[in-house]
């Protein structure tokens, strides 16, 4: 079965958790601080625009990156 965009997003951030500088990437993307913390520790879901702009930020660092 294929995985929506909500489900490829959060598994793709709690897979790279262990190596993310959390506070680097919320600053990047432009969110508040501590959003992408509490999702990984569970104490919130993220938003579905939350979860549209980290696809798009992972989408275009692997474009930048094929370049």
């Amino acid at each position: 079965m294929k995985k929506n965009k909500r489900q490829k997003v959060e598994e793709w951030l709690i897979r790279h958790e262990d190596f993310l500088t959390i506070t680097a990437l919320e600053r990047k993307i432009g969110f508040s601080r501590g959003v992408l913390y509490k999702f990984l520790k569970g104490k919130r879901k993220l938003k579905t625009y939350e979860i549209k702009q980290i696809d798009r930020f992972v989408k275009d660092m692997i474009f930048n990156y094929l370049e």
